[in-house]
């Protein structure tokens, strides 16, 4: 038998064999660049601290319990702390809420996707001070508002020093308010 007969399906065998490990190195590839991520508690603790610099609302005002107009509070003072793990973050934060009354929440985000050196965050924050009556709707449980929150945040390497990463954030929380803030997170 002919030596080259033999050798010819060896050849189409290792060729194939070797076109699906590299089919399979670039699905796996594919998977790690992957923009949307899973709820994870991965990796280091981070203990960030978040401050407002500029708020903004979708509308122009409101009105109080007997009809007066007002403008939004658009200075909120917030100042938050959280815990960072994986692609969760736990907050608490206190604020001079839209409706100049002072709130607190406690808050839920997950970084669901990434694309460079932006993260794209999505959560759930309770937070107390806001008056059904004022706000005229929202999701309520007694006096407790549920707040969807939705964040871009901005993390370059310029803006890293060691372990401490400086974030410019623009965040909704609602579908009115939207806030930029700076973010500082520190490794644990």
């Amino acid at each position: 038998m002919n030596k080259k007969a033999l050798l010819l399906p060896l050849l189409i065998t290792s060729q194939i064999a070797i076109s699906n490990q590299s089919f399979a190195e670039e699905n796996i590839k594919k998977e790690e660049k992957s923009a949307f991520q899973k709820p994870n508690m991965q990796g280091d603790w981070r203990i960030l601290t978040e401050f407002n610099l500029y708020t903004d609302h979708s509308d122009s005002g409101f009105t109080d319990e007997v009809g007066t107009p007002f403008d939004y509070n658009e200075d909120n003072e917030l100042y938050a702390i959280g815990f960072k793990k994986g692609t969760m973050t736990y907050g608490y934060s206190y604020f001079k809420n839209s409706y100049y009354d002072m709130s607190h929440m406690l808050s839920m985000e997950h970084d669901f996707g990434e694309t460079g050196d932006f993260d794209f965050q999505i959560g759930l924050g309770v937070v107390t001070g806001y008056k059904y009556d004022i706000m005229n709707g929202g999701l309520f449980i007694g006096d407790v508002l549920l707040a969807p929150l939705m964040g871009i945040k901005y993390e370059p390497k310029f803006l890293k020093f060691n372990d401490i990463q400086f974030a410019p954030k623009i965040r909704a929380m609602g579908f009115q308010a939207y806030m930029f803030n700076l973010e500082i997170n520190y490794k644990l």
